[in-house]
């Protein structure tokens, strides 16, 4: 089979294509061997490539293989996107509902080889059935930011669906990958929402779904945020340094949320090492806590995790065409290094796919 990797961590130039590479082995009775048709590049691929938390998923490796022997660290393959059909499944997976043959999408976790190669093994937890009327390009585009945006929502958030109904929501960066789907996430769970974006995406983010749109680059941005009122909840997908004049756009009670993405975790523990990096983490969690609560607000970091019964409800939504995949440029699986490269000039508007098939 064809699979892209990197024997070291580095710059595009490290991607190197195997067009003989073995067929991966299920271990796991509960993983299963999907025929990728499509994946989609996300700033997390580019950040990897460059070693971009490479100390924390070690660790996280050997914790997961523990006691036998640790997963290798090269050859790495990237990639958390796919959509793609089941070719073969672990003695433990539920056949009734992934049977061989069953076409399905998700996200990989950080510990398993990535979806950048023809065939992949993935813990059948962390896939769903892929919506029907969604081509393989087009649902390869959604996994990685729907559950990273529902875990932002639900696990960090600790908000249920239900308490969106008719709060007022800022996203911050709508443009890129997660905005695009938090806008349309949030709205079909009943909120208004608000975003930021570049001025030649102003007509798409209301076409998404959001209400208020505010050209990012004015330099009476604050000002146009705060005259839509005081927000309920604020997703953060940008890290804006000035965060403390994001806090004061929050109603001051501490029923409001403000939930980055970015967050210092794998920066800490890639800079200095996994106990200082973790120590300097609880001190940051520490004083970021207690900047939300000078506010009168919460505050959260956000991480992304796999997610299959997120799929699930978003895949209902697709169909119920509450929510449509954004999609910028679609690339050949041997053009991977362009769409990389493509990535890594940010300023994406919409998602940046691999078709297996081209």
């Amino acid at each position: 089979m064809k699979s892209w990797h990197i024997t070291k961590h580095g710059s595009l130039e490290e991607l190197k294509l195997d067009e003989n590479a073995p067929l991966p082995i299920i271990t796991d009775p509960l993983d299963i061997l999907v025929e990728v048709k499509a994946s989609s590049i996300n700033p997390i691929d580019v950040a990897m490539l460059g070693g971009y938390g490479s100390n924390i998923i070690g660790l996280l490796k050997t914790l997961e293989s523990f006691p036998v022997t640790p997963k290798v660290k090269f050859p790495l393959t990237l990639g958390r996107d796919f959509s793609g059909k089941i070719v073969d499944a672990g003695k433990s997976v539920n056949l009734e509902k992934l049977k061989i043959g069953t076409e399905v999408w998700g996200s990989v976790r950080s510990t398993y080889q990535g979806a950048q190669s023809q065939y992949i093994v993935v813990p059948s937890t962390d896939i769903s059935l892929k919506p029907e009327s969604l081509t393989h390009v087009e649902a390869a585009s959604i996994p990685y930011v729907a559950c990273t945006t529902w875990v932002a929502a639900s696990t960090f958030g600790r908000l249920e669906p239900n308490w969106f109904l008719d709060k007022k929501v800022l996203v911050l960066g709508g443009s890129g990958g997660v905005g695009t789907f938090a806008i349309q996430l949030f709205k079909s769970w009943g909120a208004e929402i608000t975003t930021t974006v570049n001025k030649d995406f102003l007509e798409k983010a209301s076409e998404l779904g959001a209400t208020n749109i505010v050209d990012y680059t004015q330099p009476d941005c604050q000002f146009l945020l705060s005259s839509y009122g005081s927000y309920d909840f604020v997703l953060d997908t940008i890290r804006r340094n000035d965060f403390k004049n994001v806090l004061c756009l929050l109603k001051p009670d501490l029923s409001s949320k403000y939930v980055t993405l970015l967050t210092p975790v794998l920066p800490n523990t890639d800079k200095y090492g996994i106990t200082l990096g973790l120590a300097k983490c609880k001190l940051d969690l520490a004083c970021f806590v207690f900047e939300g609560l000078k506010f009168g607000t919460k505050v959260g970091w956000a991480i992304y995790a796999p997610n299959g019964d997120a799929l699930d409800e978003v895949a209902k939504l697709i169909e119920n065409k509450k929510i449509k995949p954004v999609i910028e440029t679609v690339y050949s699986f041997d053009q991977l290094p362009l769409a990389m490269k493509k990535v890594s000039l940010k300023h994406n508007r919409g998602k940046t796919v691999l078709d297996y098939d081209l």
